[in-house]
Order: structure tokens, then sequence, then C-alpha cells
């Protein structure tokens, strides 16, 4: 299945790369990831609006696109995207769904067992620091606001180059999140206007396609 969130801030690859020294002040790692522990587990829902922008690893900067998001932990969450094409993309469970208007295809598949890093992160049952090493960074390149920005490794993984990069609010509200897989393609993902504990339909996690849509399926995402 393709990104779910699928990702704006403009990316500065040669920043992203670089070293940068980590301000002795402030929460270490360990309290901040557990401070954002604490805000989703008291967050059985969230709904509000990305912005996600891709830097690939072959290409550099892609598009932005923009959207809405809906997330009812664990295990469900939707994105419609709809600038600059409407798509959707849907996890229910381990079942996946991805949805593009204009070519008029659905993609189906299953999430493995501790599958995508994104999904473990905002859905997931497991405790984070069960899941990734943190370590606090710095990120000249996306400076709004106050925070700190936490890098977190996947453990257990011998995908050496998948991580994980958070920006956290001084609340340990989660405001961005980057991830980088092992093609080394960099995915942001940016956070707005998100409300919690809301009400949410089961219904927005159901997609019925138009009549005439082409249905495929893929292989587990890992």
């Amino acid at each position: 299945m393709k990104s779910l969130l699928p990702v704006g801030v403009s990316v500065l690859v040669a920043l992203l790369l670089a070293p940068v020294a980590v301000p002795a002040d402030g929460p270490d790692a360990e309290a901040i990831l557990e401070g954002l522990q604490s805000w989703l587990d008291r967050s059985e829902t969230l709904s509000g609006r990305f912005e996600q922008s891709l830097v690939s690893g072959a290409f550099g900067e892609g598009v932005r696109e923009t959207g809405s998001l809906w997330i009812h932990r664990p295990g469900r969450m939707r994105w419609d995207y709809t600038d600059p094409e409407a798509k959707t993309a849907i996890l229910n469970g381990s079942a996946t769904l991805f949805y593009e208007k204009e070519a008029r295809q659905m993609m189906t598949g299953t999430l493995t067992e501790g599958g995508g890093l994104l999904a473990a992160l905002l859905t997931g049952e497991e405790r984070l620091a069960d899941l990734f090493t943190a370590r606090r960074i710095q990120r000249p390149d996306l400076t709004e606001g106050r925070g700190w920005f936490l890098q977190l490794v996947p453990t257990g993984t011998e995908e050496a180059f998948e991580e994980i990069t958070l920006f956290v609010g001084r609340q340990y509200q989660l405001r961005a999140v980057e991830v980088l897989d092992a093609s080394g393609n960099r995915v942001l993902y940016r956070f707005s206007d998100l409300k919690r504990n809301v009400d949410i339909s089961e219904a927005i996690f159901q997609f019925e396609p138009p009549e005439g849509t082409e249905i495929l399926s893929e292989a587990p995402v890992e």
C-alpha cells in the first residue's frame, strides 16, 4: 500500500543529514518520549489537518499534499487527501485501503504485525519505549513553535536506515513526524487543528468505491 500519511514545510536535505549538537537544557529523550506516550494514552481519538511532503532518495524534493485525518486508537486511521489530488488511505485493524479518485483505482492489502512505523506510532498498542530507541536532536530547518525533536530508531530491525523524527510540543503533543525509509525517502507530516477525544463514527473507517473503480490487491505491508 502506498504511504499512509500516508505526508508543508520546506525540507533542506543538507541540514537533514548533517549532525547537529543538542542543547543541554530541557528534558532528556526518555522524559520527552514518556510525555508523548502519556499524551497518546489520553487520546482515544484524534482529528485534524495534515500537510505531507516527500523528499525522494533518488529524485529530491517532491509534491506537497494536504488533507484531513481521523484516528481512533488502537488500529484505525483515515487520511483524506484533497490537494493537489483526491485520495483516501485507511487502516482498519490490519486491513489497508488506498483509493485514487483520478485513476479510479483502489488498492487493498494487509498490514503485517509490527509493519508500518507511522501506524505503530499513531495507532499501536505497544509502548513507544519498547518499539524505539530515542535520542534528542536539533533540526534548524524545522524551527516553528516551541518544542523538542526526537529521533526514533526501531528496535530489533535489520533496516538500519529506517527512523522517525518527531517534533513534540511543550505540552508533549505531537506536532510533526518525518519518516525515513530504507530507500532513503523522507516523508514529512505536519499536523494542525488537532482535536482530541471527539466522537468519530465507525463509518469513517469504511469506504465504498464509486461504481467502475478498478480494485487491486497487494502484498502485505512490512
